[in-house]
């Protein structure tokens, strides 16, 4: 059944946040150098800048969605529509790099109510079964598109605008939305809603913060007080959690659902995935522009080809799962992106182009390929009325790997960076503390310094840099091999391919 004009607006309207929201996960890996080098942040800071907004965004994602439940779908787009047009514009006109991290935090918030709205609307917007199941799968390919759009959009406008216009794009997207809303979509909510897990959410966002704070401040090497309180906050709020979900009769995380085995092993795969491509995907756009010495408009077109080759991941997975099992395709997408991850750390440290982005295109090829059955694992073994729970879980799993990347690997590339500069001699102590936090400071250090010294520093720099990026790379790579060994043995021990686990199936794998 053809959707009529009135449905098509309204998908449209619905699936313009899915991209913004998505296209801001990754839209400032190539402006990061620009704003880098106005607003000068540690490294510390920068990684806060990257991550804030993924961070925010996961851990509110599952109690967004209820609230949405309980006040309306449609009021809630509405609110956070507003909320993230305003954090956009904050953002764009940031002066200092706290600033920009409370603007990207305000984002997260709004980005949040978005997701799950979007989603709970198309539902009850389309009655027929056709129908529903294609608007999903353009949803899907909305939020795939704008993760991939993201460094290619904001390499077109760096080339032609400052650091801010990757904010900028995102308030026409907000007005439209909101006329959109206005003109076409009615309003949906629960006639039951379950009760709004605001304990468990807070408790879960305060571990998140406290964690991640913890661990980039320890990656200075040195402990003072403000160490031992974070480390005290993230125990507390760890022990704290865990309590909760226990007691609570309606936890933030369904403890029935997590309990199915084919929805944990599709949860870790998806996280771990998510871990495995962000960083080092990160760190690749900031290497062909400040290692490569690629402008933003070229390193945005250099990535292209992977943007291309990873919807083709997706569609090899449709293939091959019509003569293969699930896990096995899992497996080969996981082995093929750990072989793209090796080439990459392999072909860093040759600062050559073609071999990086080689294993940059085999890197989208496989991960693709692992992340699209492995959500398919996490909704198709879910009882059918909690199907949006675990639609949920899958997300918000998407989205703290991501930001666990950034933090995590951006934190060992950060420390490793540190440990393997080898500064000339002679630079006075701005200029080695500068040096030092980051290959963007160094790069805008070295402008300062004589044509010789200039050149030792960035060349320095640029060494340290490859040598963190190809050591994280490796790890994730390892990560991911790790991963498919445990879904080779988890695929023995049950049989995943018709839904829920069931009975033990050797024959599987």
């Amino acid at each position: 059944m053809k959707m009529n004009r009135r449905q098509r607006f309204v998908l449209t309207t619905l699936l313009l946040p899915v991209v913004v929201v998505s296209m801001d996960l990754t839209v400032l890996y190539l402006a990061a150098p620009s704003l880098s080098e106005q607003l000068r942040p540690s490294s510390s800071q920068l990684l806060w800048i990257m991550d804030v907004y993924g961070f925010v965004l996961a851990a509110l994602l599952i109690p967004a969605g209820r609230l949405g439940d309980h006040i309306g779908r449609r009021r809630l787009l509405l609110i956070g529509a507003v909320l993230f047009g305003f954090a956009s514009l904050s953002a764009a006109v940031s002066t200092s790099a706290e600033w920009l991290i409370l603007s990207r935090t305000l984002m997260g918030l709004g980005g949040a109510t978005l997701m799950p709205s979007t989603l709970a609307l198309i539902r009850t917007s389309f009655t027929d079964e056709q129908q529903r199941a294609r608007a999903i799968g353009l949803w899907t390919a909305a939020f795939a598109a704008g993760g991939a759009l993201g460094p290619i959009v904001a390499g077109g406008l760096l080339e032609f605008f400052p650091w801010g216009s990757v904010f900028i794009i995102n308030v026409p997207v907000v007005l439209l939305l909101l006329i959109g809303l206005r003109l076409w979509v009615t309003e949906s909510r629960a006639e039951r809603p379950a009760p709004l897990p605001l304990v468990g959410a807070l408790i879960g966002l305060a571990l998140v913060v406290s964690a991640m704070a913890l661990l980039k401040q320890a990656a200075s090497g040195t402990w003072s007080a403000t160490e031992w309180l974070l480390l005290t906050l993230t125990i507390a709020a760890g022990a704290g959690f865990v309590g909760h979900q226990r007691r609570a009769p309606h936890p933030l995380i369904d403890r029935d659902l997590v309990r199915v085995p084919a929805v944990r092993l599709g949860l870790m795969v998806v996280a771990a995935g998510m871990f495995a491509l962000t960083g080092p995907n990160m760190f690749l756009s900031q290497y062909m522009q400040l290692v490569l010495g690629l402008s933003p408009l070229l390193t945005s077109l250099a990535m292209v080809p992977m943007a291309v080759f990873g919807i083709g991941g997706a569609i090899l997975a449709s293939v091959l799962i019509t003569k293969l099992s699930k896990t096995r395709v899992i497996v080969l997408g996981l082995v093929a992106a750990s072989i793209g991850l090796i080439g990459i750390a392999v072909a860093t440290p040759t600062q050559s182009l073609i071999p990086v982005l080689l294993g940059g295109i085999v890197l989208s090829i496989g991960v693709t390929t692992f992340l699209s059955l492995a959500t398919d694992l996490t909704v198709s073994a879910s009882p059918p009325d909690q199907a949006g729970a675990a639609s949920a879980m899958s997300e918000t799993s998407s989205e703290l790997g991501a930001a666990l990347s950034i933090a995590v690997l951006g934190t060992a590339a950060s420390t490793i960076y540190q440990k393997m500069l080898s500064l000339p001699p002679g630079l006075n102590t701005n200029d080695t503390e500068q040096a030092e936090q980051s290959l963007q400071n160094a790069a805008a250090t070295a402008e300062t310094l004589s044509e010789s010294d200039g050149n030792k520093l960035l060349e320095a720099a640029q060494s340290a840099f490859a040598a963190g990026q190809s050591t994280i790379t490796a790890g994730a790579a390892l990560l991911l091999l790790v991963l498919s060994c445990v879904v080779v043995i988890s695929a023995r021990r049950q049989a995943f391919d018709n839904g829920r686990a069931s009975t033990p199936n050797t024959n599987e794998y």
